[in-house]
């Protein structure tokens, strides 16, 4: 019996030892696992951007007498020498940069949205030629012509894949608008002198397509890469060249368009949605 109680007291003494034991370990702490949340192009976001743009103007001019007589030039031969002198093709090119505003929706790797911008869009050039008078008392003529516009705005749809999770390339397209001038002007070296010159501005709306590419670079923030190719209309203007005393000037007519390539980059900050 004194064996068996013993025994029991044994067990009971190695049962305590070991719960004091575990009661001395440090408890381990259960790993938890915090997802990050994917990006999202969704939102509204606000950019800046600046780049260069070059282009091509088509210049045409047409110099005439409107009466058919009295003017200082009337002879076919000479008014397809002005015309020629004013007709040709100018290449403009200059600085372009400014700010931009869209918003983005997100159905998986599929981005659409709306972006409108707008830039300064420095583009101008003149071209000058002339020569003798073909048929004449040994005058030289000089006619000169010139484009310029000073900004531009684009409102543009979006379509864009996200290829990763913060990258995406998109194509868009839409309306774009500027003011061109056109500029020109006609001399001689006859005495008296015939000149005359006129600028004509006009609000033109155009269209833009392009392609670009755009990568989130942390926090909200994303930088981007563009190419735009925008297409306007023409501009006509009217100089009245002629001499003092002379009632019936000569008509020279002067009509150009613009089209033009953008090659800029930009960053944006996105604006978080609510939740996000």
């Amino acid at each position: 019996m004194k064996g068996v109680r013993a025994g029991v007291v044994a067990l009971l003494s190695l049962g305590i030892a070991q719960s004091v034991f575990a009661a001395d370990m440090p408890v381990k702490a259960a790993r938890t696992v915090v997802q990050a949340p994917s990006f999202s192009w969704a939102g509204y976001y606000i950019g800046l951007n600046a780049g260069y743009a070059w282009g091509r103007s088509d210049v045409s001019s047409i110099n005439s007498c409107p009466a058919g007589a009295g003017c200082a030039y009337t002879l076919p031969a000479n008014l397809s020498a002005f015309n020629a002198a004013g007709t040709g093709k100018l290449s403009p090119s200059g600085f372009t940069g400014g700010f931009q505003a869209g918003y983005n929706w997100q159905t998986g790797a599929l981005v659409s949205g709306v972006e409108a911008d707008f830039d300064a869009f420095n583009l101008s050039r003149t071209r000058s030629a002339g020569g003798l008078v073909p048929i004449g008392a040994g005058q030289s003529f000089l006619v000169t012509t010139a484009t310029k516009t000073d900004w531009l705005f684009t409102a543009r749809g979006r379509l864009g894949w996200a290829f990763a999770p913060s990258a995406l390339v998109y194509a868009t397209g839409g309306l774009a608008v500027t003011k061109l001038k056109v500029s020109n002007s006609f001399a001689d070296t006859f005495v008296p002198i015939q000149s005359g010159a006129s600028t004509h501005g006009v609000t033109k709306a155009g269209w833009v397509v392009g392609a670009g590419a755009e990568w989130a670079v942390g926090g909200n923030w994303s930088v981007k890469a563009e190419y735009l190719y925008v297409n306007f209309g023409s501009v006509s203007t009217s100089a009245f060249p002629n001499f003092a005393g002379n009632a019936n000037p000569n008509l020279l007519v002067t009509s150009a368009n613009l089209h033009a390539n953008i090659a800029r980059v930009g960053v944006n900050y996105r604006f978080a949605r609510v939740g996000e």
